[in-house]
């Protein structure tokens, strides 16, 4: 990144947002044009093309220019954001945000949301609002919605955006307040949950950003971002990263205790010992979960004579593969059962429930599969492999 008479600008490289059809990179830098001798920057990079086999298909070398308003100055005065923010767990923890399903310990959860599926994957459900204050007698007339970005990401592993399709209704979600203006978005993104890119309890991290017109036509822009590496100010506030938590069984699922026995999985309490294994390793069960929705869509799995139903995005022990959302699995793979051995997947069905379940398990050793458990003597991973 250049200016038009060949300056350098530094910035901080931050990390990718990967989606289905997009990559979007992001450049961050504290550009004032009083401190060169343009104010027009030139942005030369590269486009590699890839098939999957990494050979390169196509290279190209390109360029913009960028020659817009930047803000060295700002009249907002601050920001209070309304959604998402801790409702019940402390400021300098996580956003804790569940899927269909409600915990059974007092673990504080945030923001709690219907199980709604994609195929195998969950909604991307998130309220996101804020108060925006303004100072100097300044007045907000509108917000520039070609510059509207709001997006989550798992550094390193993916993420999703919010899509919007019409500017006019997002137009109409900011309103002029007597002391600035307002914004709370649909809580539907339009995006999934991207679930196989959010493994072992990765945080997300939101970002929000927009420009806006004061009623003179001057512009002014806010951020709100759960990125550690940003420079706040008083148009740009800090939130925490959030943790997102999905994926159950159905109600009466037998679950392998410690003893051999089996229990009904809505019957498992907090502090009984489940088997993990075939070898007869043990875990605590440190949480319970039951869902939030009237009903919940579900996977059917039969198996020989074990015949199982779960949240398409719950973890199956495949013997061919590892651990796989119930969603993808086929017939004609195999599961394991408690004595070691491999069933073969004979028939699989779609049904709608009403009460779905599940465990969090502190293992008592570390073992390969430490987060698993049977029920109805299918080998499935807990909520923490879940997520």
């Amino acid at each position: 990144v250049v200016t038009s008479t060949g300056e350098g600008v530094a910035g901080i490289d931050n990390p990718p947002v990967y989606g289905q059809n997009f990559t979007e990179i992001t450049l961050q830098t504290n550009f004032n044009p009083a401190d060169f001798n343009s104010p027009v920057l030139d942005i030369h990079f590269a486009v590699h093309w890839r098939d999957e086999s990494a050979q390169e298909i196509r290279y190209q070398l390109a360029h913009i220019d960028v020659d817009e308003v930047f803000f060295t100055s700002t009249h907002v005065d601050s920001i209070k954001v309304i959604d998402p923010v801790h409702k019940r767990n402390p400021p300098d923890s996580p956003i804790v945000v569940c899927y269909g399903r409600i915990p059974g310990n007092p673990e504080p959860v945030d923001y709690e949301y219907n199980a709604e599926f994609v195929g195998s994957t969950q909604k991307l459900l998130l309220d996101v609002g804020a108060n925006i204050y303004l100072s100097d007698g300044k007045t907000f007339d509108s917000i520039d919605p070609q510059s509207f970005s709001l997006t989550m990401i798992a550094e390193g592993q993916g993420g999703a955006r919010y899509h919007v399709d019409d500017f006019e209704k997002l137009q109409q979600r900011f309103g002029k307040t007597d002391q600035g203006f307002d914004f709370q978005l649909d809580n539907d993104w339009g995006d999934i949950v991207p679930t196989r890119r959010l493994q072992a309890r990765d945080l997300a991290y939101l970002t929000f950003y927009t420009d806006f017109y004061y009623t003179d036509s001057t512009t002014d822009s806010i951020t709100i971002s759960s990125n550690t590496n940003m420079q706040t100010s008083k148009n740009e506030v800090q939130i925490s990263p959030l943790l997102l938590l999905w994926g159950c069984l159905a109600k009466g699922s037998q679950i392998l205790m410690a003893d051999g026995s089996n229990q009904a999985i809505e019957d498992v309490r907090i502090g009984d010992t489940v088997q993990t294994d075939f070898q007869h390793h043990l875990a605590k069960v440190t949480n319970t979960w039951t869902n939030s929705s009237e009903s919940e869509q579900v996977v059917e799995i039969k198996a020989g004579d074990s015949l199982l139903q779960l949240t398409p995005d719950h973890l199956v022990v495949i013997a061919e593969i590892g651990l796989v959302p119930a969603g993808q699995i086929q017939i004609g793979q195999h599961i394991l059962n408690s004595a070691g051995a491999q069933i073969l997947v004979d028939q699989i069905r779609v049904d709608n429930i009403s009460k779905v379940y599940n465990l969090d398990l502190e293992p008592f050793e570390e073992t390969v599969l430490d987060h698993a458990f049977f029920a109805n003597d299918i080998l499935v991973g807990d909520g923490l492999a879940q997520n």
